[in-house]
């Protein structure tokens, strides 16, 4: 989420691809081929009669009439609010047969479509010895012409395929929060509601929620009813716009039993998507909250840069996680945490719990948080 004041990004119409259709796909199993629908779309006319009356492999995981293991995952990339196509999701699947992998996330539906340029898939078929991967004409859109599909061949030697080291033998530990503490484990797991309880922080009592991954884990930090220094309603918004809000509250960020003055900057908007803190002693006046203000609104890159303009006494705090972060400022027995988060899909961790501190980086890492997703 960045500010107005940040390097704005010019981005040409496309056509958005409709997240409904980017999130169809279905494995289905007979004999000893395997077939990868997507989109429900109908397959070219010589593969619809076999395929008719097949029903769907559960979970999208079955077994071949040679005794392979086949399993398919699909999900839509995380999109992102700046480029071309920005904003749109791509979709895209893996396969493996005895948890060898044999198509590795490959794109079926791309996140913006140009003429000429960009493909969508109607089906894949594995046999023992080759997979075709069939796909329409370029920039076709209607899924219901499959009169241009034309399908790629691909040799698959299974004997020469590595097994998937991150394949799991089977999805009992989807979902499941894993965490590495610095501290205090017990204070790391107290935050996490195991799969089959009940979370004992209400749904707007709570400052975060990673939610229950196919009916796993959940993370939950705060407290019902607990007055957040950046809750709804609790700090004052300083300005206000669709795509970018300041606000201050003035509280012990720091740790060090002295009230502070802190300003949120949160956004979205070119190359950034969270929000960071600028902060100082004691209470600032309304002059001194103005002229950050302005002087955020003046800046034309990005957060770095208003970090190297800042002046009288102010001192910016984000997180190591980078730009796009979300953080969530948590007070928990008297003492200020934050809980960083990534706005998008990267690789890391799903969130990170920091206790602030006076420090040079401030940030103290306490409890790190991961969930066990689907292997892809």
């Amino acid at each position: 989420m960045k500010t107005e004041w940040l390097l704005a990004a010019a981005c040409a119409a496309f056509p958005a691809v409709p997240s409904a259709l980017a999130q169809e796909a279905q494995l289905y199993c007979a004999g000893n081929d395997a077939l990868v629908r997507f989109n429900d779309a109908p397959l070219p006319a010589g593969d619809n009669s076999r395929w008719a009356t097949v029903a769907p492999a559960p979970a999208n995981r079955c077994r071949l009439a040679n005794g392979s293991e086949v399993v398919m995952r699909a999900r839509q990339t995380q999109g992102t609010p700046w480029g071309m196509g920005g904003g749109n999701r791509e979709a895209v699947f893996s396969l493996w047969a005895d948890r060898k992998k044999i198509v590795s996330r490959e794109e079926f539906w791309p996140h913006v479509m140009r003429a000429d340029h960009d493909y969508t898939t109607n089906h894949a078929l594995y046999s023992p010895g080759a997979i075709h991967v069939c796909r329409y004409a370029k920039g076709q859109l209607d899924l219901r012409q499959t009169e241009n599909v034309i399908c790629e061949k691909r040799r698959v030697d299974l004997a020469k395929l590595p097994t998937d080291p991150l394949e799991p033998k089977d999805d009992a530990d989807l979902g499941k929060i894993t965490f590495t503490s610095t501290y205090n484990a017990a204070f790391c797991e107290s935050f996490i509601a195991r799969k089959g309880t009940k979370s004992e922080i209400s749904e707007h009592g709570n400052t975060f929620r990673l939610g229950r991954i196919l009916g796993g884990d959940e993370l939950a930090i705060g407290k019902p009813g607990q007055a957040l220094p950046f809750a709804y309603g609790q700090a004052t918004t300083l300005y206000e716009r669709r795509v970018v809000s300041i606000r201050v509250a003035q509280f012990d960020m720091l740790n060090i039993g002295e009230v502070q003055t802190v300003v949120e900057f949160a956004g979205q908007h070119s190359m950034f998507n969270g929000n960071f803190f600028m902060v100082r002693d004691g209470v600032a006046d309304e002059a001194d909250l103005r002229k950050l203000v302005d002087l955020s609104k003046n800046a034309t890159q990005q957060a770095d840069e208003m970090e190297a303009s800042a002046y009288g006494g102010w001192r910016m705090l984000r997180s190591r996680e980078g730009d796009n972060t979300e953080h969530d400022v948590i007070r928990i027995a008297d003492m200020t945490f934050v809980l960083a988060r990534p706005s998008f899909e990267q690789d890391g961790p799903d969130a990170v719990l920091y206790r602030m501190t006076d420090g040079y980086r401030a940030f103290t890492p306490v409890c790190t948080f991961q969930s066990v997703w689907p292997n892809l």
